[in-house]
């Protein structure tokens, strides 16, 4: 006897209650929250050294995705921006 496939399921992953992982316009979803705030800085690769590599810059869907604004370009020297930093009183 042949059956039919159920349709595609959706499984969408957040960190924080502010979903912006899409966790409330999928099938499954798993929320998983913080219990300390998340590390400040992330740098970039130490063995590449303090510079990023040629072509690489900070991921714009990671700045925009947080619905509270909370992550943003850090400035290093008041140069271009070298990683990310997580406003503690924001997130």
């Amino acid at each position: 006897k042949e059956r039919k496939a159920a349709g595609k399921l959706r499984i969408a992953v957040a960190c924080c209650l502010n979903m912006c992982g899409a966790v409330h316009c999928s099938d499954i979803a798993l929320l998983a929250v913080h219990r300390v705030v998340p590390r400040r800085s992330i740098p970039w690769g130490r063995p590449l050294g303090p510079q990023p590599p040629p072509g690489a810059r900070i991921f714009p869907t990671t700045v925009s995705s947080c619905p509270t604004a909370a992550i943003r370009p850090a400035m290093v020297d008041g140069g271009t921006p070298q990683s990310v930093e997580v406003d503690d009183e924001r997130c």
